[in-house]
Order: structure tokens, then C-alpha cells, then sequence
């Protein structure tokens, strides 16, 4: 009865401090767990910032665009004077050398 009270003892002695590095392997990987889903939600707060960020920015370039377009046509429609030819000299012949064709 002694043997196996001294070999029940010693299983139970192995199998707690399996158990506990068990349980700290598992704290360990809730930890990072829990760091993980921190990190993702931290990247989302981010992306909707960035996502307004880049959309205010397409705006502004898409006017800025379309008062370039408008500029253009203006020039073309005037035959190449006013501002533009005195402010660019080599843009009317440009204009004369390169056909623009309005993309679809």
C-alpha cells in the first residue's frame, strides 16, 4: 500500500506540473490572443480615418481636374490667346502638334 501511495503521489505530482505549464501556455497565448484583437481594432480605427482621408483627397483632385478641363477648353475654344498663351509660349503649338480626343 505504501508503494502505491508513493506512486500515486508522484503521478499526481507530474500531472500538476504538466497541468500548470499547461495553464501557462495557455495564459500565454490568450495574452497574445487578446493583443491580437487589440491590434485589429486599432487597424480599423485607422482605416476609417485613412479611407476619409483618401476619399477628401480623390475629391480634391477630381475638382482639381475638372477646373483644368475647363482651363483647357477654354484655351482651345479661344484659339490658343489670352492667358494661357502669354503665360505657357510653347503650349498653343503643342495643342497644334498633339490631337486630343476625349476619353470614354
Amino acid at each position: 500500500m505504501a508503494s502505491g501511495t508513493s506512486d500515486l503521489i508522484v503521478r499526481l505530482s507530474l500531472y500538476t506540473t504538466q497541468f500548470e505549464g499547461s495553464l501557462s501556455k495557455f495564459e500565454g497565448q490568450t495574452t497574445k490572443l487578446q493583443a491580437s484583437c487589440t491590434n485589429a481594432t486599432t487597424g480599423i480605427t485607422n482605416f476609417k480615418q485613412v479611407t476619409a482621408q483618401l476619399q477628401t483627397s480623390a475629391q480634391t483632385l477630381t475638382d482639381k481636374l475638372a477646373a483644368q478641363k475647363q482651363k483647357v477648353a477654354c484655351f482651345i475654344h479661344c484659339g490658343g490667346k489670352g492667358a494661357f498663351s502669354s503665360g505657357f509660349p510653347g503650349f498653343p503649338r503643342f495643342l497644334e502638334t498633339h490631337s486630343f480626343r476625349p476619353r470614354r
